[in-house]
């Protein structure tokens, strides 16, 4: 272990216990102890409210436990410690999206949108809209990415193929 953390050594002087935490539980994630990595990970947000992995990891593995109540309780509380950060919002949104309750992942991956993030995540808001057969919204989604992200070809590829739908005949 690092930072003198053997038994009975003094810690040093720059000894972080959230990332000591932190690496404990990542070995319990990697050897399949995953109540245990789940545990340490909720220590590790109650002394670093601001630590949004934590609140990640410890969802999803909860979410896989089937404790479906607790990993959605994770995330607001993420949210709740971490307002400015898009990911808790995502993957709230991905929680309900996988779910299949698209009416409830829409929100929050608007609010994630709305945030500074990677491009991937507006998409998820376009999708979520085509999965509740929003298609002219869907739409306007894709067209309002493709002015943020005019680069983007999965944007571009979307658009497309959102804009052939709606064209098409309804059979």
């Amino acid at each position: 272990m690092r930072n003198g953390t053997h038994l009975g050594e003094p810690l040093e002087p720059d000894f972080d216990v959230v990332d000591y935490l932190w690496e404990i539980s990542d070995h319990w994630f990697h050897v399949g102890e995953h109540e245990r990595c789940i545990e340490l990970s909720h220590y590790v947000v109650a002394l670093d409210p601001t630590f949004v992995e934590a609140y990640l990891i410890a969802a999803w593995l909860e979410d896989s436990a089937d404790r479906y109540d607790d990993a959605r309780a994770t995330l607001q509380r993420g949210i709740a410690a971490n307002p400015e950060h898009y990911q808790c919002y995502f993957d709230l949104g991905w929680y309900h999206f996988k779910h299949k309750d698209f009416a409830g992942a829409l929100p929050w991956y608007q609010k994630a949108a709305a945030l500074d993030c990677p491009p991937d995540v507006p998409r998820m808001a376009a999708h979520t809209l085509e999965r509740l057969g929003r298609l002219n919204e869907c739409l306007d989604t894709w067209r309002k990415l493709q002015r943020r992200y005019p680069e983007d070809q999965v944007v571009l590829n979307n658009l497309r193929r959102v804009e052939a739908k709606l064209k098409a005949p309804n059979l």
